[in-house]
């Protein structure tokens, strides 16, 4: 079967969440190369961070790591940051990853046919009195949507 190349650039809430619930799908007749890119190994669930903080938790319980997950499910991870996108040739350049002052990956280029961007966002309450304190975010909503199911 024919391969579409779909390509999810940020492993938050959103990306993680797209790439698990489309992994071994197809779409108009073709399955659906997934691959999730993020400058992190893992995603920690940012709701429980007081329970690490408080020593209630130990942060591997809140966290996924993106390596164990696409194996698990299906689809590729790939670490590295994004550092622009060539929208006429379709593909995503990925900065070189280094260690201690040594590349140990080079700079490379991902192709796609899709691109999802889910690089995440900031709140902003425009300095409005009362709504950082009271004000529910989407990680808050997505914790209670999730105690439902």
């Amino acid at each position: 079967m024919e391969k579409h190349n779909l390509v999810i650039i940020g492993g938050g809430v959103a990306g993680l969440d797209i790439a698990t619930h489309l992994a071994g799908k197809c779409a108009h007749g073709r399955h659906l190369n997934i691959t999730l890119i993020d400058r992190e190994t893992a995603y920690v669930w940012k709701p429980m961070l007081h329970t690490i903080a408080a020593g209630t938790s130990e942060a591997s319980a809140q966290q996924t790591v993106y390596a164990a997950h696409a194996a698990r499910l299906g689809f590729r991870y790939e670490l590295g940051e994004a550092l622009g996108i060539d929208r006429h040739v379709r593909k995503v350049r990925l900065a070189a990853i280094c260690v201690d002052g040594e590349e140990i990956v080079p700079e490379r280029a991902i192709a796609y046919e899709t691109l999802v961007l889910t690089v995440g966002s900031r709140a902003n309450d425009f300095g409005t009195l009362g709504a950082a304190e009271h004000a529910a975010r989407i990680t808050q909503r997505m914790a209670e949507i999730r105690a439902l199911c």
